[in-house]
């Protein structure tokens, strides 16, 4: 049986980290079969490195993005690879040894499962690159991962490993839709579990998420107010999809849903969004993810108002 990954990297403007992120890749040999780079149109000398790594490293191959935007870069990377499992990659993350090794062998033996997620670290710095501080995500095994996703709970795309087939129903789902402006690997993963599709946890630290405090990005260039709009919109859509999904019992769709309308009910308490038709009561509100007394207190006052 072949067992051969296709990394998929989309690259912007990291010149600085996606060199350590594709070595990262090489470290996973025999299993890495290509480290497919799509460059998007960056303005720094990210191309200058991917050029001279390319020379480098025989599984590398570096393309410009046909169309601007990561899920543009993501969704025509995965057009050109051909390993039977997907791992995505952010240029500024990296990956650990046995990431693959363990993750594929957990795969074969739960055939079921076609999403495999893993613990994760990360790593903060500050504006210069200097480091600040690393936390330990430890995650578990759920019963309902659906209902995790749902809730807000999910995991950056370098902590899972994907089978090919779910990739390639994700491309059918708009999984990674060029018009989300953010949480997009949130959309792309909750849509998988909508889809029906099942996760299994693999305990290990398996990949690093850096981030830099103050780093330019299409999300973080949005106000709060805008990107609390942006995440109404996309937890409508879920709402939508859970709708849809013939395979869902009744009383869980309706107790997903009201999950949705809880978080819907709290960007647009906090946030002072008005939301048309939207049917807010206590009874259906999960106040355990309403954190803080003050955002508590704005939902309160929305749902007296009403």
């Amino acid at each position: 049986m072949e067992r051969s990954v296709s990394v998929i990297i989309p690259n912007y403007n990291c010149e600085e980290w996606v060199e350590k992120a594709i070595k990262s890749c090489t470290a996973q040999r025999p299993f890495v079969k290509e480290i497919i780079v799509v460059d998007d149109h960056s303005t720094d000398q990210s191309l200058s490195v991917l050029n001279r790594l390319q020379n480098e490293i025989e599984e590398l191959v570096v393309v410009k993005n046909i169309a601007k935007g990561g899920n543009n870069a993501r969704n025509y990377g995965f057009s050109l690879s051909t390993g039977q499992y997907i791992q995505w990659l952010d240029a500024d993350d990296t990956i650990l040894p046995g990431k693959f090794n363990t993750q594929i062998a957990y795969l074969e033996k739960h055939p079921k499962i076609e999403i495999a997620y893993s613990d994760w670290k990360l790593d903060e710095y500050d504006e210069n690159g200097r480091f600040l501080l690393q936390e330990f995500k430890k995650l578990t095994s759920y019963s309902n991962y659906l209902e995790e996703l749902l809730r807000d709970n999910w995991s950056p795309p370098h902590s899972y490993l994907v089978k090919r087939a779910t990739a390639e129903l994700m491309v059918e789902k708009d999984g990674w839709n060029p018009s989300t402006k953010i949480a997009q690997d949130r959309e792309y993963f909750t849509k998988a579990a909508l889809s029906g599709k099942a996760f299994g946890y693999v305990e290990g630290v398996f990949s690093i998420y850096n981030r830099r405090r103050q780093t330019k990005s299409v999300s973080r260039a949005l106000n709060n107010k805008e990107r609390a709009g942006h995440v109404i919109q996309l937890l409508k859509h879920f709402i939508d999809d859970v709708n849809d999904a013939d395979w869902i019992a009744s009383a869980d769709k309706k107790r997903y849903k009201s999950l949705l309308m809880t978080q819907i009910l709290y960007y647009s308490s906090v946030y002072n969004i008005s939301i048309e038709g939207a049917e807010f009561s206590f009874a259906n509100t999960h106040w355990r993810l309403i954190k803080g007394y003050r955002s508590k207190l704005k939902v309160i006052l929305r749902l007296l108002v009403k």
